[in-house]
């Protein structure tokens, strides 16, 4: 799934809750890069259709800007009622704090990409991150009553390194399963003298509601390319994170 349906489906979400009696306005912030508001743009007109009005997007000075306090500013002056920040924690920690600082933390209401919703944000911002949403494409590091999700807190003392979880590592997770179980599929299909990238996309496309230890269920069509559809809305409450919807389904905005 891509950043453009996950926010599809944070802004469904908001929707869905807005008890205003006008649209709510949004706005995404982040570098003048790939990773930044330009990854979400081709949802503009989804989300447009959906009542929201999207206001211009806010560009920064890269992924850790020394002060957002000009953005933040203006945003509060272009009548915002959502901030959007992607890709990473660092800029989210970064553009919370100076919100906290400029008293803007009650006025806009924050949320960002699974990415920037992880340990380290809590750390650095404190009751700031309070009330910040994500649209996570799978269980928060939390959750370890989660076969696969227990599975990366084992496994990072034995092979990682001494950090915290970013909030997205599962994603990595499943994407080296799915690989895995896409060549076994393959050799069982072809051999290993006949084994190629044609196989094992044969065997992708016909992959079916594969389990990834309960993190997710994978599923690749010839017409649909993103594995899993789904995203849940997740919150910062006193210092945890926690789910507060229940699995939505995201548009297909990109095959």
């Amino acid at each position: 799934m891509t950043w453009a349906e996950s926010y599809a489906v944070w802004c469904e979400w908001i929707v869905d809750n807005w008890k205003g009696d006008r649209p709510p306005r949004v706005v995404v912030l982040g570098p003048d890069t790939v990773a930044g508001p330009h990854a979400i743009e081709p949802a503009r007109s989804y989300i447009e259709n959906l009542g929201i009005e999207m206001l211009p997007s806010e560009f920064v000075a890269g992924y850790a800007p020394l002060d957002t306090s000009s953005e933040l500013l203006r945003i509060e002056q272009n009548g915002a009622d959502y901030v959007y920040i992607v890709p990473l924690w660092s800029l989210a920690a970064i553009v919370l704090r100076d919100a906290a600082r400029l008293g803007l933390v009650s006025e806009l209401r924050f949320g960002g990409t699974e990415n920037n919703q992880g340990l380290k944000l809590l750390e650095q911002v404190g009751a700031s991150a309070q009330g910040y949403t994500s649209p996570r494409t799978g269980p928060w590091v939390g959750e370890t009553q989660i076969p696969g999700m227990k599975l990366l807190h084992d496994l990072r003392p034995k092979y990682g390194r001494p950090y915290d979880f970013a909030g997205d590592e599962q994603n990595g997770t499943v994407a080296i399963m799915v690989a895995c179980e896409a060549v076994k599929r393959a050799l069982e299909e072809v051999g290993y003298e006949n084994l190629d990238g044609v196989a094992i996309k044969r065997t992708l496309d016909s992959m079916k509601d594969f389990d990834c230890d309960g993190i997710k269920r994978i599923t690749y069509t010839p017409e649909d390319h993103r594995g899993w559809n789904r995203a849940r809305i997740y919150q910062v409450q006193d210092g945890d994170v926690v789910p507060i919807s229940d699995w939505l389904e995201a548009p297909m905005i990109t095959p």
